[in-house]
C-alpha cells in the first residue's frame, strides 16, 4: 500500500526546502589542514584526514568570501577498492589525494590513489574525481 496523495506532496516539498536551504547557505568549513594538497589555482585543497569514526578524503573549496566548503569523497576509496578485489582482506588501506589536474573552466579535476596490503603485498588503485565549483561530486 502506498502513502496517499497529500503526503507525497508534503514529502516533495520538505525535500524541496532541504535543497534550497543547502543552496542557499551553504556549510561553512574550517580552512584546510596544512598538510592539504592544492590546486595550482589554489581555488581548492584535497586532505586525508582522521574523522571521528574513521579516516576520510575531503576536498575543500574556497569560496568568493574566503571560507571553505568541505566536502567529504570518501567514498572514491570502496571505488579503488573495487578495481582491486573485495574478495580480500587488506592488513592496511591508505587513501589519498595525489595530484590535481588542470581544471576546466568550473570543473575541477582531482586524481586520489588508494593502496592496500595483503599478505605482504601492496596494491594500488586510482580514481579521477571531477567536482564542480558548486561543490557537487561528478566522481568520473
Amino acid at each position: 500500500m502506498g502513502l496517499p496523495t497529500h503526503l507525497h506532496a508534503v514529502f516533495a516539498m520538505a525535500i524541496a526546502l532541504v535543497a534550497w536551504a543547502s543552496a542557499t547557505f551553504p556549510v561553512r568549513a574550517e580552512p584546510p589542514p596544512a598538510s592539504a594538497l592544492w590546486s595550482v589555482d589554489r581555488r581548492a585543497a584535497a586532505a586525508s584526514m582522521r574523522t571521528a569514526a574513521e579516516p576520510g578524503v575531503f576536498v575543500f573549496l574556497r569560496r568568493g568570501d574566503g571560507s571553505f566548503q568541505k566536502i567529504d569523497v570518501s567514498a572514491v576509496e570502496s571505488k579503488n577498492l573495487g578495481k582491486l578485489g573485495l574478495a580480500q582482506r587488506y592488513e592496511r588501506i591508505e587513501t589519498r589525494a595525489v595530484g590535481w589536474l588542470p581544471s576546466q573552466g568550473e570543473l575541477l579535476r582531482l586524481e586520489v590513489q588508494t593502496q592496500a596490503w595483503h599478505q605482504g603485498r601492496r596494491y594500488v588503485a586510482e580514481e579521477l574525481l571531477m567536482l564542480r565549483t558548486d561543490g557537487r561530486v561528478l566522481w568520473r
